[in-house]
């Protein structure tokens, strides 16, 4: 009798135990990849994990058919704020430069341009574009979709051109373990 208290108790801890997100305190969980932060007017801006009927991490990394050294990183910040990442001409790792983007001609999935847009979910129009800067790639794998790196840029308002922001930001993204349907363990 006691070998079945001690199967039965066993099994309760097995079936009932912790898991790593239910622990919040969990200290193994280390914000090491597939995150962006950006630092834009005192805001940090960053993915999140939208709740609904189908839960998704807002990161999202795209590259160009046409062209496989230009990539598109997107994401949308829980105030819906979504942040539009060009890439163009990454080879290897280095510094690029970051070119003006151009309100009149917002680029698709492909470009010929680095840039960066910011998109209000709210208006539906994008209220801030890059004018000019660089990005740093550190670590890169082109067959993997690894961009490890960081960048920073003037941000111009796209109604008033005397309104101008720095922003700065650190990625490390790998697009052949992104999995969006689940939550990363370092969100809340």
């Amino acid at each position: 009798m006691n070998i079945f208290k001690l199967f039965i108790a066993l099994f309760l801890v097995t079936v009932t135990g912790c898991e790593k997100d239910d622990k919040k305190d969990d200290t193994s969980c280390v914000k090491d990849e597939n995150f962006f932060e950006a630092n834009f007017m005192d805001e940090t801006l960053e993915p999140y994990f939208s709740s609904g009927i189908s839960g998704r991490y807002t990161l999202n990394i795209l590259r160009c058919v046409n062209n496989e050294g230009n990539w598109l990183i997107r994401f949308r910040t829980e105030n819906d704020i979504s942040i539009y990442f060009y890439l163009t001409g990454v080879n290897d790792i280095g510094n690029y430069v970051l070119d003006n983007g151009d309100i009149g001609n917002v680029p698709g999935i492909c470009t010929d341009e680095s840039s960066i847009y910011i998109l209000d979910g709210d208006t539906l129009s994008y209220t801030f574009i890059s004018t000019g800067g660089t990005f740093t790639i550190t670590a890169y794998d082109i067959d993997l979709g690894i961009f490890v790196g960081s960048f920073t840029t003037e941000m111009m308002s796209t109604t008033d051109s005397n309104q101008v922001a720095t922003m700065t930001g650190v990625f490390n993204v790998n697009k052949s373990i992104l999995d969006t349907t689940k939550k990363p363990c370092f969100i809340d």
